[in-house]
């Protein structure tokens, strides 16, 4: 059995990979011919005929997602971050507000380029549910961090002392009015 490797046939399909169909499918052509397929065949039969003759086929893909059901879903903080063990601790708070808050502790490995954003007080969603692929149900969990920065301490400071002195100019402002009774 022939297979197609890098732009050309291989007797191993351990080394079987196609980056990009379209070379593929030409030297696919082109093998065909060169083992014994007439011209006509690659043409009238189609390339698909010859890649299923040589053997060559295409990775079949995973069925598409038709449907997530969230169970559960909480939002969280990062409370520490443990580079020894390399995990963090989360503060996870139930957005059906069924529960009290709890703890958890998650693997940074289980994270898809968000390490940067596992920071102490960073924001974060995580959801519990079930996908349904084809036919096959899967009970996945989904860490999200927020693109957001947290808020530090200084901002936070200034944000309470405009609050304040918002605050006491409406407390003056509507304390001084005179009473305007209606005109008739």
């Amino acid at each position: 059995m022939a297979y197609l490797a890098q732009g050309s046939i291989s007797t191993s399909p351990a080394r079987t990979t196609v980056p990009n169909w379209k070379m593929a499918e030409v030297a696919i052509a082109r093998a065909a011919m060169d083992h014994g397929f007439p011209k006509s065949v690659t043409e009238s039969q189609g390339i698909q005929t010859v890649k299923r003759r040589l053997g060559v086929n295409p990775a079949p893909r995973a069925p598409e997602i038709k449907q997530f059901v969230v169970e559960i879903k909480y939002e969280g903080t990062v409370v520490c971050v443990n580079p020894e063990e390399n995990t963090f601790t989360g503060r996870l708070l139930n957005l059906a507000g069924k529960e009290p808050e709890e703890e958890g502790e998650f693997s940074l490995d289980e994270l898809n380029g968000d390490e940067r954003f596992v920071v102490p007080g960073a924001l974060f969603t995580f959801t519990i549910g079930l996908q349904m692929r084809g036919t096959t149900k899967l009970r996945v969990s989904d860490l999200r961090f927020r693109r957001i920065p947290a808020f530090t301490s200084a901002e936070i400071r200034r944000a309470e002392e405009k609050g304040q002195a918002l605050s006491d100019f409406f407390a003056q402002h509507i304390n001084n009015e005179p009473n305007a009774s209606p005109a008739k």
